[in-house]
């Protein structure tokens, strides 16, 4: 028994490999006389071409996971980030910064416009005051000097003071209802503002404002921050400051 000394196929006795003479051949077409053990070659480099496919298919996977991976990245960088870990409704950071914000700029327009008026006025005012009472109020113009101020109907009626604190923020006189803000004055001086999208959301922000909550008023009359979690609306705010004034 012999076999080819190149490719190791079985020979019968006096035969002639096919791999010693298919360069001395032409390719057969079909329908003619392959080689079978030709037609097996070819047929197993057919395995190449899947290998080649399945390289490129890991190769779209990887982009599509990295894709993946920056998108979910994107997501949890730019995620409203729930300080209370709760449902809609709660507090978020980033929305009791941006109140908070709104609530600084109310409290020092007021000071200002406060400021402005001690010139002509006697501003012995102490309660609070809100956005919806500046959207009710019918201010006159009064030229009268050393007038005692002391109810918030005095203050929005019948002073400047709207028109002054306007001048300093455009959100005092909030006609659009875009924005809704509660403020305590004290004898001519503004301790404490708060600021919301509603009157009864939880989404609120405060000036002062502590590390991880809003300020509210304690049952002592001071501006103390409020524990961590829990959650005011400025209505519940308005309730604290009727208490005092």
């Amino acid at each position: 028994m012999r076999f080819c000394a190149k490719c190791g196929r079985q020979l019968a006795d006096g035969e002639v490999c096919s791999c010693q003479t298919i360069q001395q051949q032409p390719v057969q077409q079909s329908g003619g006389n392959a080689d079978p053990y030709m037609q097996q070659n070819a047929a197993a480099a057919v395995p190449a071409k899947k290998k080649s496919g399945m390289k490129i298919f890991l190769i779209l996977l990887i982009v599509l996971l990295i894709a993946a991976g920056g998108v979910f990245a994107w997501w949890w960088f730019n995620r409203e980030d729930d300080s209370s870990g709760s449902s809609s409704g709660k507090n978020t950071k980033k929305k009791m910064q941006s109140y908070s914000q709104t609530s600084s700029t109310v409290k020092n327009a007021l000071n200002s416009a406060l400021v402005d008026l001690s010139d002509d006025y006697d501003i012995e005012f102490t309660g609070y005051i809100t956005s919806k009472d500046v959207r009710k109020a019918k201010p006159k113009d009064s030229s009268s000097s050393s007038y005692r101020v002391t109810t918030a109907d005095q203050l929005l009626n019948e002073t400047s003071f709207i028109k002054y604190a306007s001048e300093y923020a455009d959100c005092i006189d909030t006609r659009d209802d875009e924005l809704e803000w509660v403020a305590y004055i004290r004898n001519g001086d503004c301790l404490y503002a708060a600021a919301s999208d509603d009157f009864d959301s939880y989404k609120i922000g405060s000036s002062p404002v502590g590390e991880d909550n809003i300020y509210i008023m304690n049952k002592k009359g001071e501006f103390v921050e409020a524990d961590k979690g829990d959650e005011y609306t400025l209505d519940d705010i308005i309730k604290q400051l009727k208490k005092f004034g």
